[in-house]
């Protein structure tokens, strides 16, 4: 799904992919960047800790807008939108929540570029190279997923009940999230 971030002259790719085997991360990694547009940036997710599509393009316009204003925590968009996705300062401990793992199968992935086509052609080479099959369905919630988010981000129940107003729990879950996200930028 490509996203234009037009305050920013941007373009936000996120897709899914199912049945990927991941192994050994860093190798993974390593081919997948292997001939990476330096007009772009890209980060891998494990899609078990992503709350919808939503969730990314949040973290990714927070990180952008972030590099815009010079008030960014890392020297790369792609890590400084991990830091965003994870609701987290340290990229260690980012990585460990919402990152890629050898036992990742369902992982999310997102293009930052200017150039629309350059962003298309480099999910064209992900595709070609990460194995498994595109679907965005691993972006959805699913029960499991929606414990683990709690899990995650720290959103108990009764937080979910309160935040609700009416609306699905799964939406307040989402927004929850996306407000996690956004508390990246004004905590100490």
């Amino acid at each position: 799904m490509l996203k234009r971030v037009a305050e920013f002259g941007n373009y936000v790719e996120i897709t899914g992919f199912r049945d990927v085997k991941v192994g050994d991360v860093k190798d993974m990694l390593k081919t997948l960047y292997k001939g990476k547009s330096s007009e772009m940036e890209m980060q891998f997710f494990d899609a078990a800790t992503i709350a919808t599509w939503k969730h990314l393009y949040f973290a990714a316009l927070n990180a952008i807008k972030a590099f815009e204003g010079s008030n960014n925590i890392s020297n790369s968009l792609a890590i400084e939108t991990l830091l965003f996705a994870s609701g987290q300062h340290q990229i260690t401990r980012a990585t460990r929540l919402v990152g890629i793992k050898p036992t990742s199968s369902d992982v999310a992935v997102l293009i930052i570029g200017k150039n629309p086509e350059i962003v298309g052609s480099t999910l064209s080479k992900v595709t070609q190279k990460i194995g498994g099959s595109r679907n965005d369905a691993v972006l959805g919630l699913s029960d499991a997923k929606k414990k683990k988010l709690q899990e995650v981000f720290g959103i108990t129940l009764q937080e979910l009940e309160a935040t609700s107003h009416g609306q699905e729990l799964e939406e307040a879950l989402v927004d929850l999230v996306i407000e996690r996200v956004a508390l990246v930028s004004v905590q100490n």
